[in-house]
């Protein structure tokens, strides 16, 4: 069955069709806010990330068109979406705004997807080459049957962000965020005799700044390779699975802060001395004891470990340990468990957003990447090396950007116990 390719002008012009209607249907000017359009805007260019192609497919529809049918006109699809934007707006179905409004090119394209007519948006996907063993090349010397399998990595930086408690922080328009704290109980009131004067207590506030810090990665490959419609998934899995790794680990790490990367919640972590207890049963549950008494007043107390230990927690504090909130990272400290309170936790994450392109220029380094040049033009110029041209090589890249930043609010909100016996 012939299939349809769409290529990048059809995805711009129908950007603009679906921005004059909304033009057209929303009128007032304060309706169509900044985020609105940014968000249509991060749609079309996610669209026109996947959006590659020739119109060879469009052509060959045509000629196979009825005599009399209007074809596989490309403008099809952009008709049938305006029309279900108008039907919208009006709140009609999309049948019923076609009778009243008719298009034949709108109903006919209408009819082709109804009929299951297929539609394939291509990759622009991102050099591994497909010669290079190891890599690659056993992905491109067959056909491959399904996507390679990247589980999401056990993490307790995703799993806390989903809690409610959790303060979740936005760099939109900012440079920073300054969170206030204070010790809790400045501001306790207290009994007092009849007629005797109250206390006057005031509280003491500080402040602790998170920075927008950021998080990344490159990766490249021919457009061969792009042949394998698995391959950019798999890749983008691959860069998500090891980028979380990364991000739990710099999390879950005594790392003071620096300029490039925030300080690890274990960094100023108070420190609970492991049980002597003989009795695993025993040390089980006095180093759990300890550990909710070294976070006071903790609105919402997390415990986090490896698996084994969380495991080993069930068997010798029972099975009533499965209804506290326990996390399991690979990136926690081996033989040790950290509790903290989620509720004093502020976090900054958006999301990882993939890029694909095929002309840029960039230093291929894994560790220490340049400037493509910099310095002084002519003699005084200095060039990284080596540099690729993924338009002059034929090649794609896929980029990884994201926004990562975490403090607690306040001093005495996280310990750790390390060393344990059970």
């Amino acid at each position: 069955m012939p299939t349809l390719q769409v290529d990048k002008d059809f995805i711009d012009k129908l950007g603009r069709a679906v921005r004059g209607v909304m033009d057209d249907e929303l009128g007032n000017a304060s309706r169509k806010t900044g985020m609105l359009f940014k968000g249509i805007d991060q749609r079309l260019g996610e669209v026109k990330a996947l959006a590659v192609g020739s119109q060879r497919g469009i052509d060959a529809l045509r000629k196979g068109a009825q005599p009399g049918s209007p074809g596989l006109d490309p403008n099809g699809l952009v008709k049938l979406l305006v029309a279900a934007v108008r039907a919208k707006a009006a709140r009609q179905s999309v049948d019923q705004f076609l009778d009243s409004n008719p298009d034949l090119t709108a109903t006919h394209f209408k009819g082709l997807v109804a009929g299951g007519q297929p539609m394939i948006f291509k990759a622009v996907t991102n050099p591994a080459i497909s010669t290079v063993s190891g890599w690659t090349a056993e992905l491109a010397m067959g056909r491959t049957v399904a996507p390679l399998a990247a589980l999401a990595p056990q993490s307790a930086y995703g799993q806390l962000q989903g809690r409610s408690s959790v303060l979740p922080l936005s760099f939109e328009n900012i440079a920073q965020i300054v969170l206030p704290s204070r010790t809790p109980g400045d501001l306790a009131g207290s009994f007092h005799s009849e007629a005797a004067p109250l206390q006057v207590r005031r509280s003491t506030l500080s402040a602790n700044a998170i920075l927008p810090h950021t998080i990344g990665v490159i990766s490249t490959y021919t457009r061969e390779m792009s042949r394998n419609p698995n391959f950019e998934s798999m890749v983008r899995n691959e860069i998500s699975f090891d980028t979380s790794v990364v991000l739990d680990t710099a999390f879950l790490s005594e790392d003071a802060g620096t300029a490039i990367a925030p300080a690890g919640i274990l960094n100023a972590a108070t420190a609970v001395q492991p049980s002597v207890s003989t009795s695993k049963i025993e040390a089980c549950a006095e180093d759990l004891g300890n550990l909710t008494i070294a976070v006071p007043n903790a609105s919402d107390l997390v415990f986090i470990s490896q698996a084994d230990v969380r495991a080993r927690a069930m068997i010798y504090a029972g099975s009533g340990i499965a209804s506290l909130p326990w996390l399991v990272s690979t990136a926690a400290p081996p033989k040790s468990v950290i509790a903290l309170d989620a509720a004093s936790l502020a976090m900054v994450e958006s999301g990882f957003s993939f890029d694909t392109v095929e002309d840029a220029a960039i230093h291929e380094e894994s560790e220490t990447p340049l400037p493509i040049s910099t310095g002084d033009s002519g003699a005084g110029a200095i060039t990284a090396a080596p540099v690729r041209s993924l338009w002059q090589t034929d090649c794609l890249g896929i980029r990884l950007f994201s926004f990562a930043s975490w403090a607690m609010r306040g001093p005495g909100r996280v310990a750790i116990v390390e060393n344990i016996i059970w």
